[in-house]
């Protein structure tokens, strides 16, 4: 929590130094649509305690996650807009463990997609406060099995437009996430997830009262 509470710090003094927020992108009318991605790849070994000279490898587990988020929005008045958004996450498990004299590989495939609304408010200092729910399907495969469940998320954000051009913005967010869902082994089990992360976005702003801006 102290992280978020630096960041909010640090976007507030960015936003002094910065440049003085062009305010006709985020005027009444106006159409806002764009959206994130994020790739993560990790592989983490895991050994038992030394009993001879070095420890004995026992599982090796390979991740690759890719984070996907859309967004369609509407300025309903100066300052807020709102929308809809589409979440869509896969992540690619592998373990592998040795077994006698062979090695065991399982193979997982996580993917969730879910979908709700948002509303996003912007400060004239090009700071922005961010909020949405989200319901959806999540899936899980693992070689001969497949599973389907329903769950829901919610989400807060702070940011930060960075107007490349004058439609045109590059947005690092830091969001707070919350993940309900039924557990995958148990339905009447809840698995609930919950965490800070940090992306970039990208954003057009259409001015629908003329033509599309540009510089």
């Amino acid at each position: 929590m102290e992280k978020f509470f630096f960041i909010i710090i640090f976007l507030g003094n960015l936003s002094k130094i910065a440049y003085g927020q062009n305010e006709e992108p985020i005027s009444k009318g106006n159409l806002l649509t764009g959206g994130s991605f994020s790739c993560n790849i990790q592989k983490t070994k895991e050994y038992e305690p030394i009993t001879g000279t070095k420890p004995r490898l026992i599982n090796v587990i390979n991740n690759k996650e890719f984070h996907t988020e859309l967004n369609f929005g509407y300025f309903i008045t100066n300052h807020v807009v709102s929308g809809l958004k589409t979440d869509i996450f896969i992540l690619f498990n592998k373990n592998t463990f040795p077994q006698d004299t062979s090695l065991i590989s399982i193979k997982n495939l996580n993917s969730s997609l879910t979908v709700g609304p948002f509303i996003r408010y912007y400060t004239k200092s090009g700071i922005f406060f961010e909020g949405s729910v989200t319901i959806g399907l999540f899936n899980l495969e693992a070689d001969d099995y497949i599973k389907k469940w329903k769950g829901y998320s919610l989400c807060v954000g702070i940011g930060y437009s960075i107007f490349i051009s004058k439609s045109v913005a590059i947005e690092p967010e830091i969001t707070y996430l919350h993940l309900n869902y039924p557990s995958y082994g148990i339905l009447e089990n809840k698995i609930i997830s919950s965490g800070l992360s940090f992306s970039f976005g990208f954003q057009v702003y259409i001015n629908t009262k003329s033509k599309l801006l540009s510089e």
